[in-house]
């Protein structure tokens, strides 16, 4: 809390007690201001606190300021504090023990409740409070540290050597390990249950405690997606934390089947599929298995494409986006040639389709073709043109890679995005057979991945593109450049 606070206002921070859903989380550690005046009225009711330090310049706790803070163990008050108003310290299951410095000199009705024992100088106003509310008193300095003064928090097993991060308050003060105590375990190796920490005081402090803490064993310790997988591909396990190298085994079957696990699986169906997973190693761990589902989607139904393909995944994306279509509903023919009827389709329907009539000036475009209406939509916005100085589209025209290229430059500009990327051509063996009117469009396209080239180290900028390779540049341009 910054120094220039001097007042925390009636309820400022006050966690309802009908929180059923948790919505305000509690404060687990405050550091007051040094210039802090005043504590309104259940200004920390709730709150989960488990020591706290009341700096000298505050001089009013408010009524039930710190009402049902359960966890509160230790509390300072420093001198300078006047007055502790109604239930200031109400309902503190862990609070027994408070030392009230003779600057407090005012006490409202019923401060503090349970077994709490005062301490202070005798003959002080606190000691008499004490006597008028039958609560015990002592004159002795709070040396011997109870459980109640101990924060331990619950812990998640995961196979590691490790322990507790143990804190214990005096009255807001951490007490420092080693120096002002030691700590001794139940075991070299933390597991799962119930454990027990040795606590022993030296120094300033005297006593020793034992305190429980519990370990839970962790239901995610690895984690694990699965890439998203159509029927006919092989499930593919991706891990992604397996933070004790575990060797895993990863066995399938379909859900709901009584059939045994398969390690290998190729499910043949769209479905969900339970997938049992495996571990070995030489870490003490309580489990050896979970089990998760994995939702397989529709097969790809073309007979012409195969998953060994190179370009199966480049079909299967542009299949399931409704982006290229087969030519019937078994045959995608991916080496036959990319007319220019047919990639202005597949950009118009990228595009949603917008309606128009399909009327077109070009004299070998009818109205009817299937491709008419794309045709239309593709030269109103300047992304593909007719044959200069003639009325001819050529819809059944092929195209070469570099002007497929150019066609994708268009649309990226007619969709505001970034036409403005070189690349070196000159790591391509045929650089130099691009045209001259193609090098801008050329040079985009690698430069943003939607080219990477032959696999021989060309370009082939003039060879006709193939229903394959469209597929491909489409897809990379989804991913690089964006829809």
């Amino acid at each position: 809390m910054p120094n220039t606070v001097k007042e925390i206002c009636a309820s400022a921070f006050s966690k309802l007690s009908n929180d059923a859903n948790n919505t305000y989380p509690g404060i687990k550690q405050i550091e007051f201001s040094r210039n802090l005046e005043k504590i309104g009225d259940r200004a920390f009711e709730n709150q989960e606190f488990i020591g706290i330090t009341i700096p000298s310049s505050c001089s009013y706790i408010g009524k039930y300021a710190f009402i049902h803070c359960k966890y509160l163990a230790s509390v300072i008050l420093e001198e300078g504090v006047t007055t502790l108003d109604d239930g200031a310290f109400q309902l503190m299951d862990k609070l027994e023990h408070i030392k009230v410095p003779e600057s407090v000199t005012e006490f409202g009705n019923t401060v503090f409740t349970g077994n709490v024992v005062l301490h202070g100088k005798s003959g002080s106003e606190a000691e008499k409070y004490a006597q008028k509310c039958n609560l015990k008193f002592s004159t002795d300095e709070i040396k011997n540290i109870d459980a109640n003064m101990v924060w331990i928090p619950e812990i998640v097993y995961n196979a590691k050597t490790q322990y507790p991060d143990v804190k214990i308050f005096v009255g807001g003060s951490v007490l420092t390990k080693d120096k002002d105590y030691t700590l001794q375990y139940d075991t070299d190796l933390v597991n799962s249950g119930i454990h027990t920490v040795k606590i022993k005081f030296k120094g300033n402090y005297s006593g020793e405690i034992e305190k429980k803490y519990n370990v839970q064993k962790s239901p995610h310790l690895l984690k694990i997606d699965f890439e998203t997988c159509h029927a006919g591909e092989k499930i593919v396990p991706k891990v992604i934390q397996n933070p004790f190298n575990l060797d895993l085994s990863f066995y399938y079957r379909k859900s709901g089947s009584s059939d045994g696990y398969s390690s290998y699986f190729t499910p043949e169906e769209a479905g969900e599929y339970d997938v049992r997973v495996y571990w070995s190693s030489n870490k003490n761990i309580t489990t050896s298995c979970y089990d998760t589902t994995v939702k397989v989607l529709a097969k790809l139904p073309f007979k012409d494409v195969s998953v060994n393909d190179w370009y199966y995944n480049a079909v299967k994306y542009t299949y399931f986006n409704k982006i290229i279509s087969g030519y019937n509903s078994t045959t995608f023919a991916p080496n036959d040639k990319v007319t220019r009827g047919m990639i202005v389709t597949i950009l118009y329907r990228m595009e949603g389709s917008p309606n128009n009539d399909g009327k077109s000036r070009f004299t070998d475009v009818n109205s009817s073709e299937w491709y008419a209406k794309a045709v239309k939509w593709a030269v109103n916005n300047g992304i593909v043109h007719g044959y200069d100085g003639t009325n001819r589209f050529g819809p059944n025209d092929n195209i070469i890679r570099q002007d497929l290229a150019g066609i994708l430059r268009n649309y990226a500009k007619y969709k505001k995005k970034n036409v403005n990327v070189t690349a070196n051509l000159t790591k391509f063996k045929d650089y130099k057979k691009v045209d001259s009117y193609a090098n801008a469009s050329v040079q985009w396209a690698v430069g943003k991945g939607v080219i990477t080239g032959n696999t021989d180290g060309t370009l082939a900028p003039k060879g006709n593109a193939t229903r394959a390779e469209a597929a491909a540049m489409i897809q990379k341009y989804c991913n690089k450049v964006g829809r």
